[in-house]
């Protein structure tokens, strides 16, 4: 049984190409299928009780639903799934458990009714579908085992469905391109130049991922060791690069005119239901989601679903960086280590075993900003240290012994919890701080900045003027300085700090649709420059 985790409404429409395709290969099985009802005499549960009144709450409903199948209280939790189904009607998550109680009853025909319906709604987790228990019966099933024998082909019809279904948000004209190696499929408004810079944008990220925290996803690749035989390929994701008012039609479309302030602020999101990754900004926006993909696939993998503080912390780490010498980056410093700094200055940072033990609504409503900065400083220690692979290989094999990571970080430490803290303390006292605004003297490009359209900050005026010669203009974008990222304002005022008064930089930047580099010498800024959050 899949236990419930936050989930937005399902679409309500069917994808065409994916159905089509799934009603093709289970008619092609030779069997006799009833309707999906009551068996007319099912095994009796063991000490059964009338089904408890269901909650309202989609969510309330999932997890009593869960609570009552763990105690074979199985009329429960039947009641409460199909309840949920009449809030969220196609929710493939409800469909599979559901599944998973009628197998328990000894219905496995009418499961597999129910997990073909959920496959077709979304399900798309084969190895959850290969070790769950629950559906040994159901496996049986000729048509389970048919759809199974075809997963691949299964994918790809969802994604083809999933692509055309997203033209009521994005339009055709979108650039779409597909990387098998990576399992994205792009949709993208930027021209092709940023286009391209974004795609490498991810590769870079994934590969220092793949490399330092996520070596389960590589050795082999998409491979289930419980289940020998031809490789698994992950679930295709959908990666949207959107004009901003197509950003918010969709914000607005998903998640309700209440969010739209919230998410101007964001930038973005990773929706691993959907498989839709959605940004405005090709850089820490997209660093951050795409590592969620990555770490959601590690997770499905695993057969987890690792800790809040866990997931966001990995995330956030890869938000900023710099690269060494040979070209291999290196997360650094961010604002959100300042927020950390701050905190621990003024004794109120969170000692790591209460961070670990937040639950998702915990951390992410109660001092969100404050929660996301110790979550990214505790990972950059770990990183510091030279410890942040084995700590994650680590917390994969205590995962049942500890959902949290205290456990994983005590043993790749060598040090007790309380001695963890003190170092961690001590670490992050010494760490430099990262300015968050210009000041007045400090290296400036001589100009003042907006938020742009994701690839970078646009030129909103002319400070100091130059002579003759090569200079940003009023609306050049500037993407990166000396081949270092700048997507943002935090980012650009990060980057400008290593400098000096003086220095002779190379400036990246976008100019309508042409893009170019030139030379410019820092000039002292005369005001501050503002980090917007």
């Amino acid at each position: 049984m899949t236990p419930p985790r936050p989930r937005r409404p399902p679409r309500p429409a069917i994808l065409a190409t994916f159905p089509t395709l799934l009603t093709a290969l289970t008619l092609a099985i030779s069997c006799p299928c009833r309707a999906r009802a009551q068996p007319a005499a099912p095994p009796a549960a063991p000490e059964q009780q009338p089904p408890e009144k269901a909650p309202e709450d989609p969510s309330a409903l999932s997890r009593r639903a869960v609570e009552a199948f763990e105690r074979h209280d199985y009329p429960t939790a039947e009641s409460c799934l199909r309840r949920q189904l009449e809030l969220q009607p196609g929710n493939y998550i409800a469909l599979y458990n559901l599944a998973c109680v009628r197998a328990a009853i000894g219905d496995a025909t009418g499961a597999a009714d129910l997990l073909l319906e959920s496959i077709e709604q979304g399900f798309d987790d084969i190895r959850q579908l290969r070790r769950d228990p629950s559906l040994d019966a159901v496996r049986a099933d000729p048509r389970i085992a048919k759809v199974m024998a075809h997963w691949a082909e299964v994918l790809d019809a969802r994604l083809e469905g999933n692509l055309d279904g997203l033209t009521r948000l994005f339009p055709d004209s979108y650039e779409r391109r597909k990387d098998p190696a990576l399992r994205l499929a792009y949709l993208s408004a930027f021209d092709a130049r940023t286009f391209e810079q974004a795609r490498n944008e991810v590769e870079t990220v994934g590969a220092w991922g793949l490399d330092h925290v996520f070596i389960d996803l590589r050795d082999p690749p998409n491979s289930d060791p419980a289940n020998p035989g031809p490789q698994i390929p992950d679930p295709w994701v959908i990666v949207i690069l959107p004009k901003q008012e197509h950003f918010l039609r969709w914000a607005l479309a998903t998640y309700g005119p209440d969010a739209i302030n919230s998410f101007r602020a964001i930038g973005g999101s990773y929706d691993h239901d959907e498989k839709r990754l959605v940004t405005q900004d090709i850089g820490a926006t997209l660093r951050h989601e795409f590592f969620h993909v990555l770490h959601w696939r590690s997770m499905n993998h695993a057969g987890q679903v690792h800790a809040i503080w866990i997931q966001e912390g990995l995330c956030s780490l890869v938000e900023d960086y710099d690269k060494d010498d040979k070209g291999r980056i290196e997360p650094t410093p961010s604002w959100r280590t300042n927020i950390a700094k701050r905190l621990e200055k003024a004794g109120r940072l969170t000692p790591i075993e209460k961070l670990g033990a937040m639950t998702q609504a915990q951390f992410v409503s109660s001092r969100p900003l404050a929660n996301y900065a110790q979550a990214r400083a505790f990972f950059l220690y770990l990183w510091q240290r030279g410890k942040l692979d084995a700590w994650y290989a680590r917390y994969l094999a205590t995962y049942r012994e500890d959902a949290t990571g205290i456990r994983a970080a005590e043993i790749v430490m060598d040090m007790p919890v309380a001695d963890l803290n003190k170092d961690y303390r001590a670490w992050l006292r010494n760490l430099p701080a990262v300015p968050e605004e210009i000041a007045p003297g400090k290296a400036s490009l001589g100009v003042e900045v907006e938020p742009g359209d994701g690839d970078g900050p646009v030129v909103a005026s002319i400070v100091k003027r130059r002579g003759s010669g090569p200079s940003l203009i009023l609306g050049d974008t500037i993407s990166a300085i000396n081949g270092r990222p700048t997507r943002d304002i935090a980012e650009l005022v990060r980057v400008l700090s290593d400098f000096q008064v003086g220095q002779t930089v190379t400036i990246n930047y976008r100019r309508g649709s042409r893009h170019g580099t030139l030379e410019l010498v820092l000039v002292p800024a005369s005001s501050g420059l503002p980090q917007p959050r």
